[in-house]
């Protein structure tokens, strides 16, 4: 875990590459003073003219579910750059309270915005629905396979107990099966 201080540093660095790297560890717990810090940088990160570091922003908005960041996360919904809006619309699928931050998101984001949350929310299901099939289809084989092994099981039980039967007569009468030294024994007394 990288200390506070440090994130903080790499937040308002003038390099690109720092800022980045800060957002990857901002603390999903700090206290109130402390997110009131993170916050601000964060929001002033929104407007950068740095597409990375608006991407990495809008990311990072996922990870870090505080309710202060919310106007934060619709601000990259509504960027200009698609890679920030796809970014952001992941992270919001990622937040607590998911329906109150779809509605409002419905209800006061840009055409744009609106397009990509829905390819992303359609993703989402798509992959969800995927995930759910193929577990499905796993379950599936393994109740035919167990089945089969039964199946198997229980005619190899039938038959072991069906071969130690004897015929009922009625085809000994005609001379087939039984004991082949009956039928020796048969023949010698005619």
């Amino acid at each position: 875990e990288v200390p506070l201080e440090q994130v903080l540093a790499g937040l308002i660095s003038p390099n690109s590459e720092e800022v980045i790297r800060a957002l990857h560890f901002i603390p999903a717990e700090a206290n109130a003073l402390e997110k009131a810090e993170v916050v601000a940088y964060m929001r002033s990160l929104a407007s950068s003219e740095n597409l990375g570091i608006r991407a990495a922003l809008a990311q990072a908005l996922g990870r870090v579910p505080w309710d202060e960041l919310t106007p934060t996360l619709f601000l990259a919904l509504n960027d200009d750059d698609v890679i920030v809006r796809f970014n952001a619309a992941l992270s919001l699928l990622e937040r607590p309270r998911l329906g109150a931050l779809l509605e409002q998101a419905f209800t006061t984001a840009k055409p744009n915005a609106l397009h990509t949350l829905i390819r992303v929310i359609e993703q989402d299901q798509r992959k969800h629905h995927d995930r759910h099939h193929a577990q499905h289809q796993r379950r599936k084989f393994q109740a035919r396979e167990e089945h089969h092994h039964q199946r198997a099981h229980q005619h190899h039980q039938i038959a072991q107990r069906d071969g130690g039967r004897r015929s009922d007569h009625g085809l000994n009468e005609r001379r087939v099966g039984g004991e082949p030294r009956h039928h020796f024994a048969l023949a010698r007394e005619l």
